[in-house]
Protein backbone atom coordinates (compact mmCIF):
# COMPACT_ATOMS: atom_id res chain seq x y z
CA UNK A 1 0.00 0.00 0.00
CA UNK A 2 2.80 2.38 0.86
CA UNK A 3 4.55 1.68 -2.44
CA UNK A 4 1.40 2.63 -4.29
CA UNK A 5 1.17 5.92 -2.38
CA UNK A 6 4.76 6.71 -3.33
CA UNK A 7 4.12 5.87 -6.99
CA UNK A 8 1.00 8.06 -7.17
CA UNK A 9 2.73 10.90 -5.38
CA UNK A 10 5.59 10.86 -7.91
CA UNK A 11 3.32 10.34 -10.92
CA UNK A 12 0.91 13.17 -10.17
CA UNK A 13 3.26 15.49 -8.24
CA UNK A 14 1.40 15.54 -4.92
CA UNK A 15 2.50 14.87 -1.32
CA UNK A 16 2.09 11.34 0.09
CA UNK A 17 0.27 12.66 3.15
CA UNK A 18 -2.44 14.14 0.85
CA UNK A 19 -3.36 10.72 -0.53
CA UNK A 20 -6.15 9.20 1.59
CA UNK A 21 -5.88 5.39 1.96
CA UNK A 22 -9.64 4.97 1.43
CA UNK A 23 -9.31 6.37 -2.11
CA UNK A 24 -6.48 4.02 -3.14
CA UNK A 25 -8.78 1.49 -4.92
CA UNK A 26 -10.33 4.35 -6.88
CA UNK A 27 -6.92 5.76 -7.79
CA UNK A 28 -5.77 2.28 -8.89
CA UNK A 29 -8.84 1.96 -11.14
CA UNK A 30 -8.30 5.40 -12.71
CA UNK A 31 -4.61 4.65 -13.20
CA UNK A 32 -5.35 1.35 -14.99
CA UNK A 33 -7.80 3.18 -17.31
CA UNK A 34 -5.14 5.82 -18.02
CA UNK A 35 -2.58 3.14 -18.83
CA UNK A 36 -5.03 1.43 -21.21
CA UNK A 37 -5.78 4.76 -22.92
CA UNK A 38 -2.06 5.46 -23.34
CA UNK A 39 -1.57 2.03 -24.91
CA UNK A 40 -4.45 2.58 -27.31
CA UNK A 41 -3.07 6.01 -28.27
CA UNK A 42 0.37 4.49 -28.93
CA UNK A 43 -1.22 1.90 -31.25
CA UNK A 44 -3.20 4.60 -33.08
CA UNK A 45 -0.30 7.04 -33.33
CA UNK A 46 0.90 5.98 -36.79
CA UNK A 47 -2.49 5.11 -38.24
CA UNK A 48 -4.02 8.58 -38.42
CA UNK A 49 -3.02 10.77 -41.36
CA UNK A 50 -3.80 14.46 -41.20
CA UNK A 51 -3.22 17.12 -43.82
CA UNK A 52 -2.10 20.45 -42.48
CA UNK A 53 -2.21 23.59 -44.59
CA UNK A 54 -0.49 26.75 -43.47
CA UNK A 55 -2.17 29.78 -45.01
CA UNK A 56 -0.25 32.60 -43.33
CA UNK A 57 1.09 35.10 -45.84
CA UNK A 58 -0.64 33.54 -48.86
CA UNK A 59 -2.92 35.26 -51.31
CA UNK A 60 -6.62 34.37 -51.27
CA UNK A 61 -6.31 32.53 -54.60
CA UNK A 62 -3.40 30.45 -53.32
CA UNK A 63 -5.30 29.58 -50.15
CA UNK A 64 -8.30 28.57 -52.27
CA UNK A 65 -6.20 26.29 -54.48
CA UNK A 66 -4.41 24.76 -51.50
CA UNK A 67 -7.59 24.16 -49.55
CA UNK A 68 -9.49 22.42 -52.31
CA UNK A 69 -6.48 20.66 -53.81
CA UNK A 70 -6.95 22.35 -57.16
CA UNK A 71 -4.08 23.41 -59.31
CA UNK A 72 -3.99 25.97 -62.05
CA UNK A 73 -4.12 23.10 -64.53
CA UNK A 74 -7.67 22.32 -63.31
CA UNK A 75 -8.82 25.87 -62.80
CA UNK A 76 -7.79 27.36 -66.17
CA UNK A 77 -9.75 24.86 -68.32
CA UNK A 78 -12.77 25.31 -66.06
CA UNK A 79 -12.64 29.09 -66.54
CA UNK A 80 -12.20 28.68 -70.31
CA UNK A 81 -15.22 26.40 -70.51
CA UNK A 82 -17.33 28.85 -68.48
CA UNK A 83 -16.22 31.74 -70.68
CA UNK A 84 -17.08 29.74 -73.79
CA UNK A 85 -20.58 29.03 -72.48
CA UNK A 86 -21.01 32.69 -71.52
CA UNK A 87 -20.00 33.98 -74.96
CA UNK A 88 -22.18 31.40 -76.72
CA UNK A 89 -25.25 32.45 -74.72
CA UNK A 90 -24.41 36.12 -75.20
CA UNK A 91 -24.07 35.74 -78.98
CA UNK A 92 -27.34 33.81 -79.17
CA UNK A 93 -29.13 36.55 -77.25
CA UNK A 94 -27.44 39.22 -79.40
CA UNK A 95 -28.74 37.53 -82.58
CA UNK A 96 -32.26 37.51 -81.15
CA UNK A 97 -31.94 41.17 -80.21
CA UNK A 98 -30.74 42.10 -83.72
CA UNK A 99 -33.84 40.43 -85.20
CA UNK A 100 -36.02 42.36 -82.78
CA UNK A 101 -34.26 45.65 -83.57
CA UNK A 102 -35.23 45.20 -87.24
CA UNK A 103 -38.89 45.23 -86.20
CA UNK A 104 -38.99 47.70 -83.30
CA UNK A 105 -37.99 51.27 -84.19
CA UNK A 106 -37.35 54.32 -82.02
CA UNK A 107 -38.75 57.74 -82.90
CA UNK A 108 -36.45 60.44 -81.48
CA UNK A 109 -38.98 63.26 -81.88
CA UNK A 110 -41.75 61.48 -79.99
CA UNK A 111 -39.30 59.59 -77.77
CA UNK A 112 -41.27 56.40 -78.26
CA UNK A 113 -40.87 52.96 -79.76
CA UNK A 114 -43.14 51.77 -82.57
CA UNK A 115 -43.71 48.70 -84.71
CA UNK A 116 -44.67 48.94 -88.36
CA UNK A 117 -48.07 47.40 -89.19
CA UNK A 118 -46.39 44.92 -91.56
CA UNK A 119 -44.39 43.45 -88.66
CA UNK A 120 -47.20 42.41 -86.31
CA UNK A 121 -50.60 40.80 -86.29
CA UNK A 122 -53.34 40.71 -83.67
CA UNK A 123 -54.01 37.16 -82.62
CA UNK A 124 -57.15 36.02 -80.89
CA UNK A 125 -57.26 32.28 -80.57
CA UNK A 126 -58.04 29.76 -77.85
CA UNK A 127 -55.43 30.04 -75.12
CA UNK A 128 -53.66 33.08 -76.59
CA UNK A 129 -54.83 36.62 -77.09
CA UNK A 130 -52.48 39.45 -77.99
CA UNK A 131 -50.00 40.77 -80.52
CA UNK A 132 -47.57 38.51 -82.35
CA UNK A 133 -44.43 39.99 -83.87
CA UNK A 134 -43.42 38.87 -87.33
CA UNK A 135 -39.65 38.87 -87.49
CA UNK A 136 -37.85 39.17 -90.85
CA UNK A 137 -36.46 35.60 -90.79
CA UNK A 138 -39.73 33.98 -89.65
CA UNK A 139 -41.67 31.42 -91.71
CA UNK A 140 -44.70 32.21 -93.80
CA UNK A 141 -47.09 31.11 -91.05
CA UNK A 142 -45.90 33.92 -88.78
CA UNK A 143 -44.36 31.67 -86.11
CA UNK A 144 -41.02 32.54 -84.56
Amino acid sequence: MEKSKVDFARKYGIAERDIVPEFMPLLNAFDSVNIQNEQILEKMKGSINAHHHHYEGTSPATAFFLRWGWGVYYFVPLVLILLGVFFYVRNTERARLEKLEQVVHYDKEKKAYFIDAANYEVVSSIGFKGVQLILPDSTASGKN
